[in-house]
């Protein structure tokens, strides 16, 4: 064989390889995605000790702000407003005493609520706001895959009837299985779609010290009211 038959044979080779990845590829990006599969990878076990998690929100046009330390299961969590800097309310976690305690700031109350499993803390809002979602769905939808600040995503969607069509979308990054991202669209009386809510989660691991994971203390919080 001449040096220009084996040439020709290696480009053609390396053409059916490159049309060969790209099927590959174009069938990994097209491949759909079931609602127990993506139930799966969200209830994979991440086996996180030390995490600081960020949610920015926008309910129905109102800012929100939280800010979750979790270090060896335990948790504190600071809520705020975007438009003040100032902190309306705190909360703390202890699994050693299972114990949940809200401070609100703002009313000076402090709300203690006793044998609080871990899996009930209501702040960890994007699974349990996927389940609900699940409960509500009249349909589920895979989307494809979608890049959002850089992260590779399944997006998904449940649609629900509640006085008109709701769409909730769910971004989850393929990375660390977490949902970065909820939003919520809402049918108006034109029948167009209009967002109603927007969640973005951040996540950093294995940053947080000791210090950073303030512990309950009752003498921090003077002439507060103890709330029932």
């Amino acid at each position: 064989m001449s040096i220009k038959q084996k040439l020709r044979t290696a480009i053609i080779i390396v053409i059916c390889i490159m049309i060969l990845i790209t099927i590959v590829y174009f069938i990994y990006e097209k491949l759909d995605y079931t609602l127990s599969e993506v139930e799966e990878i969200l209830n994979s076990p991440k086996n996180v000790s030390n995490m600081h998690v960020v949610i920015d929100g926008n309910i129905d046009n109102e800012s929100t702000y939280t800010e979750i330390f979790m270090k060896d299961n335990f948790y504190y969590v600071i809520y705020k407003t975007t438009s003040s800097s100032q902190i309306s309310q705190e909360s703390f976690y202890n699994p050693e005493t299972l114990e949940l305690i809200n401070v609100d700031l703002e009313q000076k109350g402090i709300l203690e609520t006793p044998d609080t499993s871990l899996e009930n803390l209501y702040f960890l809002t994007s699974n349990e706001d996927f389940a609900n979602s699940k409960i509500d769905a009249t349909e589920y939808k895979y989307l494809g895959k979608e890049d959002v600040n850089g992260k590779k995503c399944l997006k998904v969607r449940f649609t629900r009837e509640d006085d008109g069509i709701i769409e909730d979308y769910y971004y989850i990054d393929l990375e660390d299985n977490n949902i970065i991202k909820h939003e919520t669209y809402s049918q108006n009386y034109s029948g167009e779609f209009e967002k109603t809510t927007e969640l973005t989660y951040s996540y950093t691991y294995n940053s947080l010290t000791d210090n950073d994971v303030k512990k309950f203390d009752v003498d921090d919080y003077p002439d507060y009211l103890l709330l029932e």
